[in-house]
């Protein structure tokens, strides 16, 4: 028993120096001080359904126009997805001030951005708010309007306003930079944006071919924007990845009912 001691000893000490102490947690929390931020989907209040998965993709665009910012750290789409299909939220609860502020409470956003469409022709309507999470105060409202064929616009508007909202002060440089970045993810006109926002709700419903063919046609529509390129990508790998799974699962039914017939 007294010969193991010195090894048990030495056994503690070396984990001890391997994990990580709270305080190193902490310090690492610490330095990342950007602003969180958590875009939601907006709403179809216009007079057809057509529109309801329309939010879904302005809210990607103005994701990724955000992400664009170094100071600011996005909750991506994929995580609010994934919120929204464990809260079983329906499309209407989005914009809901007590929904939303609960789902940027859970996603440890310190804004929440909300918004909804109420026209879409012959103008496109726009408005969204951002909530402080922790005092549940609007500190910036806006409405965007604009014709089908400059639907970029708003969306340049809305990111101008957001960012102004969140007190977030960009230089020359930084700002030339992110209209850079804007340009390099633009996405034109209305109809290719409704088109990319059916791509995204085909492929959140696993619904992988439907969301490649749809995203074909974005493609067409806007084959400059780096976000149409990537989002295509992703979604033909996923196909492919889902195409091999389905003929691994039919060739393992397959034997098991050939050896189950022997």
């Amino acid at each position: 028993m007294q010969s193991s001691s010195p090894l048990l000893l030495a056994i503690v000490c070396v984990l001890a120096l391997s994990l990580p102490t709270e305080a190193a947690a902490q310090d690492g929390d610490a330095a990342d001080d950007r602003t969180v931020v958590a875009v939601l989907y907006f709403d179809n209040h216009t007079a057809s359904e057509r529109f309801d998965p329309l939010g879904k993709g302005f809210a990607d665009m103005l994701i990724t126009d955000l992400s664009g910012l170094s100071m600011i750290r996005v909750v991506e789409r994929a995580r609010l997805q994934d919120l929204i299909d464990e809260q079983e939220l329906s499309r209407s609860q989005h914009s809901d001030p007590a929904t939303a502020l609960r789902a940027g409470r859970i996603l440890a956003a310190e804004y929440v951005v909300t918004g909804s469409f109420t026209g879409i022709e012959p103008d496109i309507r726009v408005e969204a708010h951002l909530t402080h999470t922790e005092t549940a105060e609007i500190v910036r409202g806006v409405n965007a309007t604009g014709t089908e064929d400059k639907f970029f616009t708003i969306q340049e508007e809305l990111a101008a306003a957001l960012i102004e909202g969140m007190q977030i002060a960009l230089s020359d440089e930084e700002a030339e930079e992110f209209r850079s970045w804007q340009e390099e993810n633009r996405i034109e006109d209305a109809e290719t944006v409704v088109a990319y926002s059916e791509a995204l709700d085909y492929y959140d419903r696993e619904q992988y071919l439907e969301a490649v063919e749809r995203m074909g046609f974005v493609v067409r529509r806007a084959p400059a924007s780096a976000l149409v390129q990537m989002t295509y990508d992703r979604m033909r790998e996923s196909a492919q990845d889902h195409a091999r799974e389905e003929s691994r699962s039919f060739l393992g039914r397959l034997l098991r009912s050939l050896i189950g017939g022997e």
